[in-house]
């Protein structure tokens, strides 16, 4: 099973008034790595670290740049926030690749997931997914942001009476 929870298009604030939906957020996970961790990772093991964590269009697009280990630590830390955007900090038994990022036709990033995650996902009602990454030679960040219709009834940490 996959979920490709991609950036709705323009003029989608519109459609979900015509519906009489709001949208509403349901998960924001966070995440910042060290690049210089990335970079002895991969010298650690060039083959077997990477298949570990990235799917093969993962790794073919980090060492397609100019610095392949930003782009693998953002990519890392996307996975990371959106286990915690879906309050799966421990995993759930999902594997690292179940959240993998594409680049949509403009070069802007954007999350498929799949297996596990894209059923946790269907679970808490996720209608829309935003991804943004960032990195610097030093650091490399992101963040990831769940959205539902209230059109579903929420579940998840807010329906436990936590806020997140």
């Amino acid at each position: 099973m996959s979920r490709c929870l991609a950036r709705p298009g323009p003029g989608w604030e519109a459609h979900a008034a015509v519906r009489g939906r709001t949208a509403m957020i349901i998960g924001i996970g966070v995440d910042v790595l060290e690049v210089a961790r990335m970079e002895r990772e991969l010298r650690r093991d060039p083959e077997g670290f990477p298949a570990d964590l990235f799917t093969p269009a993962e790794i073919a697009d980090c060492r397609s740049e100019r610095a392949p280990a930003g782009h693998f630590a953002a990519r890392f830390a996307a996975k990371e926030a959106v286990f915690k955007a879906l309050d799966a900090a421990d995993r759930d038994g999902a594997s690292w690749r179940e959240a993998e990022v594409r680049r949509d036709p403009s070069g802007a990033p954007r999350l498929v997931l799949h297996g596990r995650l894209a059923e946790r996902a269907a679970a808490r009602n996720a209608d829309a997914l935003f991804v943004s990454l960032t990195h610097t030679r030093d650091l490399a960040a992101a963040a990831v942001v769940l959205e539902t219709y209230v059109t579903h009834p929420v579940t998840g940490p807010l329906e436990r009476g936590r806020s997140a």
